[in-house]
């Protein structure tokens, strides 16, 4: 992983790496697997009452992902963020 992508954060114990992309990544975990559990329990719902209930729950879900992702990480285990996201074109 390149230098740039890494970050020295403060904490009370001393300075900590951190990865520029992890919000990034634990949001997109975070809405992946909930938009699955919610699909899975809500097979006729729409778009509308998918955003409003994502709304409602998203703070806490980012959470547990945030977590998740920091478990991973101190296990050895890394996500990133790619440039062929969904909201990038595809330079093929």
């Amino acid at each position: 992983m390149a230098d740039d992508q890494i970050k020295e954060t403060a904490n009370a114990a001393g300075k900590r790496k951190t990865r520029k992309d992890a919000p990034n990544v634990a949001k997109a975990v975070a809405r992946a697997m909930w938009s699955a559990q919610w699909r899975e329990e809500n097979p006729d719902g729409n778009a509308e009452t998918r955003r409003a209930a994502w709304k409602d729950v998203r703070n806490a879900e980012i959470r547990k992902a945030r977590k998740f992702v920091r478990l991973l990480e101190r296990s050895g285990i890394r996500l990133s963020m790619t440039d062929n996201t969904r909201g990038a074109k595809n330079k093929t």
